[in-house]
């Protein structure tokens, strides 16, 4: 007998249940994820994942998409971010704020694909409930940023240890080093690796006067020579470590003690040694293997420690390490610890794999430290790197008898020596009573 064909599309369009022989409804918000009409590159929409709303949807292009824009400006940010603040990335003249052009950029991205999917969006307010596998999606995205981390923590090491990708700084290397100053090598108790180093012989009245080869046996004979080491900053290699150096001791060559041998040597990866693994551990170890060949070449004398920027690090390893046979420190804006310095940097993006960059405690080491060795803090009020509450943490924590603080509030990262030069007669009568005063072991 034949059916009406009204029955039939009853029949299609409300199926009955096996259980109750009733009507089934759907009682989500939500249509299934097999109707994908209209789907953002709907190619893309055949996973589980896919959530189409009201012929829209949140495919995984989007979630990908943000995120890969995320991680691609994370890494810019570690590469280039620092055109303000004196990374091994930036231009040598002055750049745009990138944290600032990062942050427009993913603000406009973000805005752009909400007005893309506000159907959708409204939906899910209305619905006052979550699409389906939210949680997968913020669970990907959670596994992709982990697996992100350590090709991000590695981008973040090479921009504290800048050296180890950028030749830039061999540029400095003086062009006939055998006439200005000697190269040479000292072997790392660590782990046997030779590392390059570098010293010049000044003596007044110009710091551009240097004895030949810096060779000892072509200063007069007793005339008194006094070592001084220089630890760099970031990106700084022997020859241009070699070179600040000289300017520290300009404005002290024509006092009583006229010869100052200036001490430098590279970090590992740094021009002109291998990669080698740079490391906190390595480079404070490599720190004072140098101090300790420097101080065997002046058995009878203190020397002189001075530092800049990533520099302090190892020199706040090197105060605790060799307690009171040191002349006198110099810290040139120095960090509390890097942890901190890096987070400030990035503006506490949500960055973890931070917290696996080398820590640098230096706050700590210099509670160690020995009080008779006499300490300088120099500090920035516009240093781009450094905030001047880490060298007030520093000045604090420094466990020294006899310390100053100078702070240039118009200074930057670099301005070193306006900072020394601010604290005038103080700082000369510091130097000659500090420095020069314990210079020679009794």
């Amino acid at each position: 007998m034949g059916r009406d064909p009204e029955d039939i599309s009853v029949e299609l369009s409300e199926p009955s249940s096996p259980l109750n022989g009733t009507s089934r409804k759907s009682s989500s918000s939500f249509p299934s994820e097999d109707s994908t009409p209209n789907c953002w590159l709907r190619p893309c929409c055949g996973c589980c994942t896919c959530v189409p709303i009201e012929g829209w949807c949140m495919s995984p292009a989007f979630w990908l998409g943000f995120l890969g824009l995320w991680g691609l400006m994370t890494l810019l940010m570690n590469m280039f971010c620092r055109t303000r603040t004196g990374s091994p990335f930036y231009s040598m003249s002055p750049s745009f704020d990138t944290y600032g052009m990062f942050f427009i950029i993913v603000f406009a991205f973000g805005s752009a694909i909400a007005f893309y999917n506000r159907e959708a969006l409204k939906k899910i307010v209305s619905a006052k409930a979550l699409p389906p596998n939210t949680f997968k999606k913020l669970s990907t995205f959670l596994v992709v940023y982990v697996l992100l981390m350590y090709p991000l923590f590695k981008i973040a090491q090479a921009s504290i240890y800048p050296g180890i990708v950028v030749k830039l700084w061999a540029e400095i290397r003086p062009s006939d080093a055998s006439s200005t100053g000697e190269e040479f090598k000292f072997t790392s108790t660590l782990d046997g690796a030779t590392l390059g180093a570098y010293h010049q012989i000044h003596y007044g009245p110009s710091v551009d006067t240097v004895v030949p080869n810096a060779d000892p046996a072509n200063v007069p004979n007793g005339e008194e020579i006094v070592p001084v080491v220089f630890l760099g900053g970031n990106g700084g290699s022997m020859w241009s470590n070699a070179r600040s150096g000289q300017d520290f001791i300009q404005r002290y060559l024509d006092k009583d003690v006229k010869y100052f041998d200036v001490y430098s040597f590279s970090y590992r990866g740094y021009e002109p040694n291998e990669h080698l693994g740079v490391s906190e551990k390595k480079v404070v170890a490599d720190s004072i293997d140098f101090v300790n060949w420097v101080m065997d070449k002046f058995p009878n004398r203190r020397p002189i420690i001075v530092s800049h920027s990533l520099g302090t690090g190892p020199a706040s390893a090197v105060s605790e390490h060799f307690q009171d046979s040191l002349s006198c420190i110099v810290f040139g804006m120095p960090f509390s610890t890097m942890t901190q310095t890096s987070q400030e940097v990035a503006y506490y993006t949500p960055m973890i794999y931070l917290y696996l960059v080398d820590r640098w405690n230096s706050v700590g080491r210099v509670k160690k430290m020995s009080p008779e060795v006499p300490v300088v803090i120099l500090s920035a009020g516009k240093d781009e790197l450094i905030a001047p509450h880490h060298q007030k943490s520093m000045f604090e924590a420094a466990n020294s008898n006899d310390k100053l603080f100078s702070y240039v509030e118009e200074g930057r990262h670099m301005d070193i020596m306006d900072a020394i030069y601010l604290l005038g007669v103080e700082y000369d009568d510091w130097f000659e009573r500090g420095c020069m005063g314990r210079r020679i072991i009794s």
